[in-house]
């Protein structure tokens, strides 16, 4: 399954973009600033013929908490107006491309210390047993 791209950034104010080539359809730009501030949004923009860019971008903005980072569905919308429906390269792993577009934002916002890494949770039961007679009887 192809993965996004991550290009760093020559700007002061941002750490780089996460580029979901292999995703966006032919004319079309989708990639995910991760800033300084710790602040994350997504962009979309349209593309010319020589590759330079021809609308203003559609910036959503990713809710940044704690443990992961969300978009709404609305905003979701909007990515996907520039995400391949046909041919889409397979998300193995993900019930949709919405999971998937979240889970690889989140696992680079961990790797640049904008979220913490969730803890996984482990329950472990310890007894103090000092012989049979600690158990009641059985019927």
């Amino acid at each position: 399954m192809p993965q996004p791209s991550w290009e760093a950034s020559n700007n002061t104010w941002a750490y780089g973009y996460l580029k979901f080539l292999d995703f966006q359809k032919d004319g079309f730009d989708v990639h995910v600033t991760f800033q300084k501030d710790k602040q994350v949004h997504a962009s979309i923009y349209e593309r010319d013929m020589q590759d330079q860019k021809v609308s203003p971008p559609g910036n959503v903005w990713m809710t940044v908490q704690t443990y992961g980072l969300t978009i709404t569905d609305k905003d979701m919308g909007l990515i996907k107006t520039a995400v391949r429906s046909k041919d889409l390269p397979a998300v193995t792993g993900y019930s949709t491309y919405k999971d998937f577009f979240i889970d690889t934002s989140n696992a680079k916002a961990v790797e640049l210390g904008i979220i913490a890494k969730k803890p996984t949770t482990t329950t472990t039961a310890t007894f103090d047993l000092k012989s049979d007679k600690d158990f009641p009887p059985l019927g």
